[in-house]
């Protein structure tokens, strides 16, 4: 049993978030109608909740014989958009789960989403997305298509490293002339850096210390970093990143070398950004990409 009590208007307050507007309007994408309640747009997308609080003017706009048009939709982008919000996912005779979705469907939603401004609509179409195990290429395609940046630097990370006799015709259609030759010379880059730090380890801490001797030390340091860093280094199947020398070299044994020497030389190594080389790379290779794509939108 509910209790009551008598209470005036004033008293209340009109919650921000659940208080829905219960009107039901038409909504035309290309030559197909749309008959939706209007709360539930307001409630995931700040161009309706905007779009809708402005009066029309015209009592019969939002009826079937006045539909209100979405410019540049099409029906099944509305429709993926729509199911999306009923959580009605899917083709026609498939379970009614987002696991069905295909990947058409999902980019309808996140175009739609980013379009609408419905930033929960974008982590849903991205989170599906991610689930379908796209290739790099398209990975890169659609992060460039929508301005996700997280993909793009996803997809190059991994173009850098997959052998180019992998990339099949329609990655390099996706790909581009241009952009595969700023990755080409991106890997250029990579494979210097790392050729570079492979070849000459780096120079020990100069302190010396009680039972230090300098020239064994620097030989076991040497001999030890060209035959179990570099060697990781340079592997042709599973090359070590340069962000991992660090901890393989504090992992590492090194006989005869002083131990208070040794720790100096591991802490310089911890403390240095040299083995950030491969990031800061792939993120000016990210960046000329993203530039490059932006001068072709302009054109």
């Amino acid at each position: 049993m509910v209790a009551t009590q008598t209470s005036t208007a004033d008293s209340y307050v009109r919650s921000d978030r659940y208080w829905f507007d219960e009107r039901v309007m038409v909504y035309a994408a290309g030559t197909v109608l749309f008959r939706v309640a209007v709360g539930r747009l307001t409630l995931h997308s700040g161009v309706f909740e905007q779009l809708m609080g402005i009066p029309s003017g015209n009592p019969q706009d939002g009826t079937e014989e006045h539909p209100i048009m979405l410019a540049g939709v099409e029906p099944e982008e509305f429709s993926a958009f729509l199911g999306w919000l009923y959580h009605v996912y899917g083709s026609e005779g498939k379970a009614n789960t987002p696991l069905n979705m295909s990947e058409i469907e999902l980019l309808h939603i996140l175009k739609l989403s980013q379009l609408y401004m419905a930033p929960d609509g974008v982590e849903f179409a991205f989170h599906h997305l991610n689930g379908l195990n796209l290739s790099p290429s398209r990975q890169l395609e659609l992060g460039l298509q929508f301005d996700l940046h997280i993909w793009v630097f996803a997809s190059v990370k991994s173009l850098l490293l997959i052998p180019l006799d992998s990339l099949e015709k329609v990655d390099l259609d996706r790909i581009g002339f241009e952009v595969y030759v700023i990755l080409m010379k991106g890997r250029e880059r990579l494979a210097k850096e790392r050729h570079l730090i492979a070849t000459y380890p780096p120079v020990r801490s100069e302190s010396t210390h009680v039972g230090c001797t300098i020239a064994r030390c620097d030989r076991v340091w040497k001999e030890v970093w060209w035959m179990v860093i570099a060697r990781r280094i340079l592997h042709p199947k599973l090359p070590l990143p340069l962000r991992d020398i660090p901890d393989l070299v504090k992992v590492t044994t090194y006989a005869s070398i002083n131990k208070e020497c040794l720790k100096a030389s591991l802490l310089m190594i911890a403390d240095s950004n040299a083995f950030q080389a491969e990031h800061m790379i792939t993120e000016s290779i990210v960046n000329s990409i993203i530039e490059y794509h932006a001068t072709r939108i302009v054109e």
